[in-house]
């Protein structure tokens, strides 16, 4: 198959790369990075249309302290736009310091290699806060190469995920497989929002000590989100839904799920924290959206000479050599 552009969650794939088996003993950034690039190389574009788009959609790359390649643990972190809303978020993350340098070559390398290739990447977001502006101008076949559950809420008949290889794109249909109901933006969320994501640090609303619950609600709570997934409720109107509630104190209808799921969680409460709350709280964390896309995405004319100069860097063509270019230092 072949898309008319691809969005790469660069992290996501490098990790998984730098982590890899045959990896485990390997402190080479430039051996991490050149594993990525080959395989972006031979195999990503391999599947991209003769002039379609490629997006490195990055998250923020701390900055190693001591510039000793070598493996200082000392960063300096970027609070982006989700640690401000909740502080658990990510907080159990641990960053490699040789897969940060690798990425930094990453980015590098693919700077200045013309149009086609967009760079994303802001100090405050993360990369998949990108992908919905993105998606808002690119049209066609789309893929998405990441295996971050986040990205699914994208998934429709034009766009998949790869999750592992372009020979087996993850699907609506796959999805729906594994989790009972169709991808989208809105079913994608509150399925977070109110079970959580242990790999985000994004507690379930279940999980908060001493509030008894009703029997029932796990179950309501799937009756919620089934019927958000079958009538295309959109984020929009489950906050409208909310709001109503709230506003105009609507009688318990049990033919529509989601009144019937805050009518039940507005009744609970424990001190200061209550499921609403962290539902809240979790939602704004994981709806986080980059609202001007469009300025940081990036790209440059192609540079013969720093592309050279990298290539032989990172596939050891020829000797290495010093080498600087304006602003960019290798």
């Amino acid at each position: 198959m072949v898309y008319d552009s691809i969005l790469l969650d660069v992290f996501n794939l490098t990790y998984r790369k730098g982590n890899s088996r045959q990896n485990a003993t390997q402190d080479n950034p430039i051996k991490i990075a050149e594993q990525v690039i080959s395989y972006i190389e031979s195999d990503i574009k391999g599947h991209l249309k003769s002039g379609g788009n490629l997006y490195f959609l990055f998250d923020p790359l701390p900055e190693i302290l001591k510039s000793d390649m070598g493996m200082s643990k000392n960063f300096k972190y970027s609070i982006t736009t989700r640690k401000t809303i909740l502080k658990t978020y990510k907080a159990n993350r641990k960053y490699d310091p040789k897969i940060i340098e690798a990425l930094k070559l990453i980015r590098r390398y693919y700077t200045f290699r013309g149009e086609n290739i967009k760079i994303c990447i802001c100090r405050d977001l993360e990369a998949d806060d990108f992908v919905e502006g993105i998606l808002k101008f690119e049209t066609g076949k789309i893929a998405l190469y990441s295996n971050d559950s986040d990205w699914a809420r994208y998934i429709t008949d034009d766009i998949v995920m790869i999750k592992k290889d372009f020979e087996n794109p993850y699907t609506k249909e796959d999805y729906k497989n594994e989790n009972g109901i169709y991808p989208s933006i809105a079913s994608v969320t509150f399925k977070k929002s109110v079970f959580g994501d242990i790999t985000d640090g994004i507690e379930s609303i279940f999980d908060i000590d001493k509030v008894e619950y009703p029997k029932n609600i796990k179950e309501v709570s799937e009756h919620a989100l089934k019927y958000i997934s079958e009538n295309n409720i959109t984020l929009e109107e489950i906050k409208k839904t909310e709001e109503m509630l709230y506003t105009q104190l609507l009688k318990r209808k049990d033919e529509n799920a989601l009144i019937e799921f805050f009518y039940i969680l507005k009744g609970i409460q424990y001190k200061n924290e209550s499921p609403q709350n962290r539902m809240q709280m979790n939602l704004r964390v994981i709806k986080s959206r980059c609202d001007d896309v469009k300025k940081y995405i990036t790209w440059k004319e192609e540079n013969k000479e720093l592309n050279e100069f990298l290539d032989n860097l990172i596939f050891k063509k020829k000797k290495e050599k010093s080498f600087s270019f304006g602003k960019v230092k290798i």
